[in-house]
Protein backbone atom coordinates (compact mmCIF):
# COMPACT_ATOMS: atom_id res chain seq x y z
CA UNK A 1 0.00 0.00 0.00
CA UNK A 2 2.82 2.53 1.26
CA UNK A 3 3.84 2.00 -3.08
CA UNK A 4 0.16 2.88 -4.25
CA UNK A 5 -0.23 5.96 -1.89
CA UNK A 6 3.38 7.68 -2.69
CA UNK A 7 2.62 6.85 -6.01
CA UNK A 8 -0.61 9.23 -5.85
CA UNK A 9 1.15 11.68 -3.79
CA UNK A 10 -0.75 10.92 -0.53
CA UNK A 11 2.46 10.93 1.13
CA UNK A 12 1.17 10.93 4.93
CA UNK A 13 -0.69 8.07 4.25
CA UNK A 14 2.13 6.40 2.45
CA UNK A 15 4.18 6.74 5.89
CA UNK A 16 1.76 5.63 7.88
CA UNK A 17 1.06 2.09 6.02
CA UNK A 18 5.03 1.72 5.61
CA UNK A 19 5.34 1.93 9.74
CA UNK A 20 2.82 -0.46 9.77
CA UNK A 21 4.05 -2.97 7.53
CA UNK A 22 7.52 -2.65 8.86
CA UNK A 23 6.16 -3.41 12.62
CA UNK A 24 4.29 -6.32 11.41
CA UNK A 25 7.82 -7.74 9.84
CA UNK A 26 7.91 -10.56 12.28
CA UNK A 27 4.44 -11.64 10.96
CA UNK A 28 4.80 -12.15 7.19
CA UNK A 29 6.03 -14.59 5.23
CA UNK A 30 10.14 -14.49 4.15
CA UNK A 31 9.11 -13.54 0.80
CA UNK A 32 7.32 -10.48 2.26
CA UNK A 33 9.96 -9.96 5.04
CA UNK A 34 12.38 -9.73 1.83
CA UNK A 35 9.99 -7.06 0.14
CA UNK A 36 9.41 -4.86 3.16
CA UNK A 37 13.13 -4.52 4.02
CA UNK A 38 14.42 -3.93 0.88
CA UNK A 39 11.47 -1.36 0.43
CA UNK A 40 13.22 0.17 3.85
CA UNK A 41 16.62 -0.03 2.72
CA UNK A 42 15.42 2.14 -1.02
CA UNK A 43 13.10 4.77 1.75
CA UNK A 44 17.02 5.00 3.90
CA UNK A 45 19.02 6.01 0.91
CA UNK A 46 16.49 8.29 -0.87
CA UNK A 47 16.96 10.04 2.44
CA UNK A 48 20.20 10.68 2.07
CA UNK A 49 20.00 11.75 -1.72
CA UNK A 50 17.51 14.48 -0.77
CA UNK A 51 19.71 15.77 1.70
CA UNK A 52 22.68 16.22 -0.91
CA UNK A 53 20.48 18.23 -3.04
CA UNK A 54 19.41 20.08 -0.10
CA UNK A 55 22.85 20.97 0.34
CA UNK A 56 23.63 21.92 -2.84
CA UNK A 57 20.66 24.09 -2.74
CA UNK A 58 19.47 25.23 0.69
CA UNK A 59 16.36 27.06 -0.42
CA UNK A 60 14.75 24.71 -2.78
CA UNK A 61 11.79 23.03 -1.36
CA UNK A 62 11.71 19.74 -2.84
CA UNK A 63 14.31 17.92 -1.12
CA UNK A 64 13.16 19.25 2.24
CA UNK A 65 9.91 17.65 1.44
CA UNK A 66 11.62 14.51 0.29
CA UNK A 67 13.70 14.30 2.85
CA UNK A 68 10.85 14.81 5.65
CA UNK A 69 8.64 12.33 4.09
CA UNK A 70 11.43 9.84 4.34
CA UNK A 71 12.37 10.47 7.75
CA UNK A 72 9.08 10.29 8.64
CA UNK A 73 8.80 7.06 7.12
CA UNK A 74 11.65 5.50 9.07
CA UNK A 75 9.65 7.17 12.18
CA UNK A 76 12.40 9.11 12.74
CA UNK A 77 10.09 12.50 13.66
CA UNK A 78 12.22 15.11 15.37
CA UNK A 79 14.50 15.09 12.18
CA UNK A 80 11.04 14.98 9.46
CA UNK A 81 9.91 18.08 11.57
CA UNK A 82 13.47 19.88 10.71
CA UNK A 83 13.32 19.36 7.40
CA UNK A 84 9.03 20.36 7.21
CA UNK A 85 10.81 23.80 9.28
CA UNK A 86 13.24 24.15 6.13
CA UNK A 87 10.80 24.68 3.12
Amino acid sequence: MEISYSNLGEYGMAAENFTKAYELLGRVSERERYFISATYYRVARRSTRYMSSAQADPRAGIPHGGAAVNYASLRQYEKALSEVLQT
